[in-house]
């Protein structure tokens, strides 16, 4: 089996930090801990909502008991759990148009930041934004490249931010770049790209014309993906299951 190698992110310091939970911060609305009104637009529905939110839909139920056994309806107010700090604002007119667009918020496992892929946003198109909630503190996330849009957010247990990006010119694919970002140092390294990818699957025998990558889980400091591919000379699409170490940067076959 080969093995392919990578410039390592510099995670050392990574593996050992100690993260804290913020306290909580803001008004207290129905249920425990801070919350944002929402004024329930004419194409949301709370699975959207929850989506967009980044909020389990069994707590978005909890902190709105008046909507339980009923269909909300336009106009109607839901307490929305405040996983953004107050200088982010309203994320969107309408959080099921995020949604729609492509955009979400993921929370980090230590609740301490929150990553926004805006996808809404007429001047900053597919932006990403990492916020530090207790200190409202706002972290740019660098895109791979201007000719490249994102396409999947999550984070790691001990706190990486996993990406994906994909091409602009094909929307509907799901991506080239995997990369994983570190909001305490603000650097971001890039695990695989498209070049890499086919380098890797040549390196195990196939003959690979293109591939991308179709999916992540982070597994402890390694990261399982799934990279579907097509041959030379076929149509028939492909799947192979890889892992990547974050801390040697070593990719495999699975």
């Amino acid at each position: 089996m080969a093995t392919a190698h990578l410039m390592p992110i510099d995670s050392g310091r990574l593996s050992a930090r100690k993260l804290r939970a913020p306290s909580a911060q803001g008004h207290e609305r129905p249920g425990r801990g801070p919350a944002f009104a929402y004024v329930l637009q004419p194409q949301d529905t709370l699975y959207a909502i929850a989506r967009a939110s980044g909020v389990p839909l069994a707590e978005l139920m909890r902190r709105n008991p008046s909507i339980q056994g009923s269909t909300p309806k336009a106009g109607e107010r839901l307490w929305i759990p405040d996983l953004l700090p107050a200088s982010a604002g309203d994320p969107v007119a309408s959080l099921g148009a995020r949604v729609a667009a492509g955009g979400e918020i993921r929370i980090s496992p230590d609740r301490r930041f929150v990553a926004v892929l805006d996808a809404t946003l007429a001047d900053r198109p597919n932006a990403v934004t990492v916020y530090e909630r207790k200190a409202a503190r706002r972290i740019a996330v660098p895109q791979a490249a201007a000719h490249y849009i994102w396409k999947r957010l999550s984070w790691t247990p001990d706190g990486y931010l996993l990406a994906i990006e994909g091409s602009r010119q094909t929307r509907d694919a799901e991506g080239g770049v995997l990369s994983a970002f570190d909001p305490v140092t603000a650097d971001k390294g890039v695990l695989l790209t498209p070049h890499l990818a086919l380098a890797d699957l040549e390196s195990e025998g196939f003959d690979p014309a293109l591939a991308e990558v179709v999916g992540f889980k982070p597994v402890k400091r390694r990261i399982h993906y799934r990279l579907a591919f097509i041959e030379h000379g076929e149509r028939q699409l492909r799947h192979s299951d890889w892992e990547v170490d974050l801390d040697s940067g070593v990719r495999r076959r699975l």
